[in-house]
């Protein structure tokens, strides 16, 4: 890279204004990338954008021109947009586009202010747009947002700036609004006064910055019982100075920079060997984070040693910049995704750090991000002047498990519900913690504000939906975490998806009426009795849930008619291939409120499982009380049966691995559940390696079939995707990422060009069995054709004058491969309904049914709806979990 130096204003200047030709052919100007109202032209009137092709370059011959400062600055892009399923990989097309910003809000300002976008092409994927934004200058002080960074160090006029505006403009979601909590907390809450450098009492009218940063395992000083007393002595912290990590002693500095006094930081401001005290303050630290002035944001590096780049130190980070000519130069701004990376956002305890915080100061990859409640400033994006309503730089356009915002900002309603938990349940479980008890403790703050908007938990699962919540599953293999329910979340190490109703029923509401009909009970050791957490069928809401499905009944037509009228594009794999146009229309199909048998079998279950007139469960559990009871135990009463596991299908193979390398999937292999007499009646899943690889140790020795009771939990709902298609299409796979809740752009990023390819594999092939058999044309009879290595060649040269970047003659025959097996691969229709159940007590041991001995959950499955019947030794009975 040419080197780049500090101007005279402290901004990097890059000296290097040589282009290689072929970016000198793109004739790019300071006025193709700005026309001022009235001035504009709508060219492409269906895409607000307003695309301008502008050609394509090779990856090799970007990377190739060393010298020239557009192709440097187009591989640095490149390369920092990459997602995680494309690292390793090499792009290998970049298309260039001129593109018009999306700035207009509601006052129809028609600017046509435009940016340099790149999309890479890899062999199976592409990036999302990757924006080279032109930098202010002389010529466009205003238009242009890009902005230089100061080279050395941060700018604090321009966070004081950020907050004065955020102060003065913005409405009470930014605002300290001092609550009866913060006011009964602040009496006893020691903060760093970087005045007199020592601890203190918040003053009453005081306010103060807080520090989310990660410990990292370094040895530093901390508070203690015999300390505090010392710490709190003007000049008290002034002995440690030694011991205190770069982190607190940057946001010191920083503190003192932005005219402020106060700093709390968890290490000093926590009493640490306290333990009445330390957890008094834990289970407020949510309190804490919400009423802090800013939050400072140490995202860079690996433990509190990273310190926040550029307040002492070097920024550690250099500005790529692209200059063109006299009045057009070019940036990439920062990735903002890129932070879903760093070892902070890897953090148990930094999730709610972000999430009650209203103001943030995110130090990472050698710039400041502002990101307030109400807006994102960026150190390189001049965007202060527009309109709050203008969102452009300001929201995440991409990236799973990025849910780190409060209800008040992600919806206008800012109400709490079941979807927007499991949101941020799923981000919270991908992380990680130094102390495993602490899994509960801090995702509390989350759990607390929940449940004073109306949505109570009982170990991290919803009251309101329990048994919907029951029905979570691993996306990866897990390890039990000790002191925790084996039922909940909570007692295991490892990301978890949450179930989903969609497609399913009406609503969630709709849903717990029609499919699940089990009161819950949690022991209480206070008074060592059952109590109720959580009712489900209810007779007095079935007005209310009628009229849901009325509802979306009638929006499932509308989208049925418009799924019927919308003609086919030129190419698409609708075309005349059966198993493609089964998956579109499939698209449509959705629970059917007419036909749903729930309404018949959850009557007659909830009465069932209320165990008759004895609805109160002591009766029935006095012979118990000696047993060893406590608050993880839950009780409830369903359906139980014994069945045997196995890894082979009905017809003795063992079944193909699921798409391993998405792990936004719940991926562990199927294995499958059979009657005693050999029946297949369902499909089932654990939690473990080390139980699977048991499971899988049985049948491959020839010892006996292993048992495994069942506990049925709801339903008949609709099949897991790794039921309903052992061996799935892309298409498929991408509907059931859909349905898990994954981003919609990253679903097509990643997996569009491969579901073209296949698309267009089952057309060509489609058309030639037709030339070749005319009496038979379908792909479900293809095992059946007798087909010669001439027709087969003959194909793959077909798809290969394509060209698709990943077709190779391996990926070719996978898919060939795949068709050809279609019929020995396990699928089920998706109208099949299915009941879930949880896996429960001794895998292999001694069956506890009816034993009153509580048992754990090792794993979910579910078992069709008329193969329910065909159970020997279904019954209902009281069932009990640790």
């Amino acid at each position: 890279m040419a080197s780049q130096n500090p101007d005279s204003s402290g901004h990097h200047q890059d000296n290097s204004e040589s282009l290689c030709l072929q970016c000198r052919s793109l004739d790019l100007h300071p006025s193709g990338f700005y026309l001022p109202p009235g001035a504009a032209k709508e060219t492409n009137a269906r895409n607000v954008k307003d695309p301008i092709e502008l050609g394509s370059r090779s990856w090799e011959s970007i990377k190739a021109q060393k010298d020239c400062s557009l192709c440097r600055l187009m591989a640095f892009a490149v390369e920092s947009a990459s997602r995680e399923w494309q690292h390793g990989e090499t792009p290998q097309i970049c298309k260039l586009i001129s593109s018009r910003m999306n700035l207009n809000d509601d006052r129809d300002v028609d600017t046509d202010l435009r940016t340099l976008d790149i999309t890479a092409e890899y062999k199976w994927s592409e990036s999302d747009t990757i924006s080279l934004v032109p930098v202010q200058s002389s010529q466009f002080p205003e238009p242009f947002l890009g902005r230089l960074v100061k080279a050395e160090t941060i700018d604090p006029a321009q966070i004081l700036e950020w907050l004065r505006k955020c102060q003065e403009e913005h409405d009470e979601k930014c605002q300290m609004l001092e609550t009866h909590a913060f006011v009964a907390l602040q009496p006893y809450l020691l903060v760093i006064d970087v005045h007199e450098h020592c601890l203190t009492k918040l003053p009453r009218d005081g306010r103060y910055i807080a520090l989310s940063y990660v410990w990292g395992g370094v040895n530093q000083s901390q508070t203690k019982l015999d300390n505090v007393k010392e710490f709190c002595t003007p000049g008290g912290l002034n002995r440690i100075t030694g011991t205190i990590p770069k982190t607190i002693t940057d946001a010191i500095s920083l503190v003192s920079l932005l005219g402020e006094r106060y700093l709390w930081v968890d290490a000093l401001c926590i009493v640490q060997d306290d333990n009445v005290s330390k957890q008094s303050m834990i289970d407020r630290m949510h309190i804490i984070y919400q009423n802090a002035f800013l939050t400072l944001i140490a995202a860079t590096g690996a433990d509190a040693n990273a310190g926040l780049p550029g307040v002492l130190s070097h920024r550690g980070a250099e500005q790529n910049i692209a200059t063109i000519c006299d009045g057009l130069k070019f940036i990439f701004p920062l990735h903002y995704l890129a932070i879903n990376a760093s070892t902070w956002a890897s953090r148990g305890w930094t999730y709610q750090e972000y999430f009650f915080s209203k103001r943030r100061l995110i130090f990472f990859g050698g710039q400041v991000v502002f990101q307030c409640n109400t807006i994102r400033w960026r150190e390189d994006i001049a965007q202060e002047h527009l309109a709050n309503g203008v969102t452009y730089y300001q929201i995440n356009i991409g990236g799973d498990r990025m849910n780190w915002e409060p209800p008040v900002v992600r919806s206008t309603s800012g109400k709490w519900d079941r979807n927007r938990y499991e949101d941020y349940l799923e981000t919270y479980s991908d992380r990680s913690l130094s102390k495993e008890e602490d899994i509960l403790n801090a995702f509390a703050g989350v759990i607390k504000d929940a449940a004073e908007n109306g949505l109570e938990t009982f170990y991290g699962l919803t009251s309101l939906y329990f048994a919907m919540d029951l029905l979570w599953l691993p996306c990866r293999w897990m390890t039990r975490r000790s002191g925790f329910p084996s039922w909940s979340w909570s007692g295991w190490k490892g990301s978890i998806i949450m179930y989903r109703y969609f497609r399913d029923h009406a609503s969630a509401r709709a849903w717990t009426q029609r499919a699940s009909w089990i009161p819950f009970y949690a022991f209480h050791e206070d008074d060592q009795h059952f109590h109720l957490i959580s009712s489900s069928y209810s007779p007095e809401l079935e007005r209310e849930v009628r009229e849901d499905e009325a509802r979306e009944e009638q929006l499932m037509k509308k989208q049925g008619e418009f799924g019927r009228q919308e003609e086919p594009e030129e190419g698409s794999e609708r075309s005349d291939n059966p198993t493609m146009r089964r998956e579109q229309n499939d698209h449509f199909k959705c629970w059917d409120g007419k036909t749903n048998s729930g309404k018949v079998f959850t009557p007659l279950l909830a009465r069932l499982a209320l165990g008759g007139t004895e609805a109160r469960p002591e009766k029935r559990l006095q012979r118990l009380v000696e047993r060893n009871f406590n608050r993880t135990t839950l009780l409830f009463r369903t359906m139980t049966a014994v069945l045997a596991i196995s890894v082979l299908k009905p017809n003795g193979q063992r079944p193909l691995d699921p798409m391993r390398e998405d792990p936004l999937l719940p991926s562990a292999p199927s294995l499958y559940l059979y009657t005693q007499d050999g029946c297949h009646v369902g499909t089932a899943w654990v939690h473990s390696e080390e139980l699977y690889n048991k499971i899988v140790s049985s049948t491959s020795t020839g010892e006996n079939v292993l048992d495994v009771e069942v506990a049925v939990i709801a339903g008949p709902v609709r099949a897991d995707w790794r039921t309903r298609e052992e061996c799935p299409t892309v298409l498929q796979i991408m509907n059931a990422l859909v349905d898990a809740g994954s981003n919609a752009r990253d679903i097509i990023a990643r997996h569009t060009t491969r579901g073209r390819y296949q698309g267009e594999i089952s057309v060509i092939l489609l058309d030639m069995i037709k030339e070749h058999c005319p009496e038979t044309w379908n792909l479900l009879a293809l095992e059946k054709l007798e087909l010669n290595d001439q027709f087969w060649e003959a194909l793959e040269e077909r798809v290969r004058q394509l060209n698709f970047p990943g077709h190779t003659k391996e990926a070719f025959d996978a898919f060939i491969e795949l068709l050809l097996n279609t019929n020995s691969h396990m699928h089920v229709d998706i109208n099949v309904r299915y009941f879930r159940v949880l896996l429960i007590g001794n895998l292999g041991g001694e069956i506890s049914s009816g034993t009153g001995e509580a048992t754990e959950v090792f794993g979910k499955g579910e078992i069709r709806e008329e193969a329910l019947g065909l159970i020997d030794g279904l019954y209902f009975r009281d069932v009990i979990l640790k």
